[in-house]
């Protein structure tokens, strides 16, 4: 009950929203009528805090969303890692009808092979390594420590950058 509200009156001013009326005649002091209007305003207030609480769940909501959200993302991959196979698979082709057996002739000719690539690459990782000062390699540990913890978060991020990407590339093709 508000200060303005009469006595046995509800705080809005409705007689008929406590259960009461001025034609009845009820006395507005009656023990029975104050304890239906408390379990009335009880209820009402409990289902209130409900509905607040329900807002005010941050947690509970982003996690809606982001179960939307991986749903959308997932099938967008897949849809993205079919396509990439299917045109995997005609490059792939074209790649070979165009050039039959020339990584084995570029082999046999003294070219360059896989073996000596990666000892290549290798070979300059370590310069690399030797060249970055100290307070970089620490920072570039670090960085790969959290991305290690926080792998799931890192591949949602990476999925959506690629998606992102694509959809890019497609809308620039038309």
């Amino acid at each position: 009950m508000s200060a303005s509200a009469g006595p046995g009156e509800p705080a809005d001013g409705s007689a008929a929203a406590a259960g009461t009326s001025a034609a009845a005649g009820a006395a507005p002091d009656d023990p029975e009528q104050l304890r239906q209007e408390i379990d009335r305003t009880r209820e009402e207030l409990g289902e209130t805090v409900a509905e607040l609480a329900a807002k005010a769940d941050v947690k509970e909501r982003a996690r809606e969303t982001a179960t939307g959200l991986a749903g959308r993302v997932k099938g967008q991959v897949s849809q993205a890692r079919r396509d990439a196979v299917v045109g995997a698979g005609i490059w792939r082709r074209q790649l070979a009808a165009k050039t039959p057996g020339t990584g084995r002739a570029a082999a046999s000719r003294g070219g360059t092979t896989a073996g000596q690539l990666r000892s290549r690459a290798a070979a300059a990782g370590a310069s690399v390594r030797q060249a970055t000062p100290e307070r970089v390699q620490r920072a570039a540990a670090q960085g790969a420590g959290q991305a290690r913890q926080h792998r799931g978060p890192l591949a949602a991020g990476a999925v959506a950058v690629v998606v992102g990407y694509l959809v890019f590339r497609s809308l620039r093709r038309r």
